[in-house]
């Protein structure tokens, strides 16, 4: 019995809270793709009932911010936004009782429910603009000046799913601001 109550408490505490920051899920969350163009995607959160639009306008900027820094750029133009909620009304429930006296029936009815409820959704189509500076690119043109080369200090580039690992020599500091850190092998991983 004791499980049951705490499992109990803990289920409507998961169904209860707002929309965390996260990947979408169950409850809600961020999510992006991209948007058929060189740098677009499009970016999106959808909140649940216990989030407010505000909150909901703020992680979609956030999640806009955080892809165009994972793809080595400091900021985004914005070229389409969207507000689209989506609202429902919860059941409306009526319970009844009466009492019957010969040929007069007395009832009482209640009724409960018929609430509205706002479902939050953000959508952007966002340009990720101005490299940072540091990046580079591996196959830049000679001809394009708007790209630098990689260093003569690198080795060689291992690409992984997630991000390319850089084999620097062992004295090697990174530029700062390129999110890079030392990985165990003697390498540098940045994003």
């Amino acid at each position: 019995m004791k499980n049951l109550i705490t499992l109990l408490a803990i289920s409507n505490c998961l169904l209860g809270c707002a929309t965390p920051y996260s990947p979408k899920g169950f409850k809600g969350g961020y999510y992006d793709y991209p948007a058929g163009g060189k740098n677009r995607y499009v970016v999106g959160f959808s909140g649940n009932g216990y989030t407010d639009s505000s909150t909901v306008r703020e992680y979609t900027h956030r999640r806009a911010s955080e892809i165009c820094s994972e793809n080595g750029f400091n900021e985004y133009k914005l070229l389409n936004q969207a507000q689209n909620d989506t609202y429902y009304a919860t059941p409306v429930q009526t319970n009844c009782s009466g009492t019957n006296s010969g040929n007069n029936f007395n009832a009482n009815c209640t009724s409960s429910g018929g609430t509205l409820i706002n479902k939050p959704n953000s959508e952007l189509i966002i340009e990720c603009e101005q490299p940072r500076q540091g990046m580079y690119s591996d196959t830049a043109d000679s001809n394009d000046q708007s790209k630098a080369k990689a260093p003569e200090k690198v080795k060689r580039t291992i690409t992984s799913k997630k991000k390319d690992i850089h084999q620097y020599p062992s004295d090697y500091q990174p530029p700062k601001g390129n999110n890079c850190i030392p990985t165990p092998e003697g390498n540098w991983s940045c994003k």
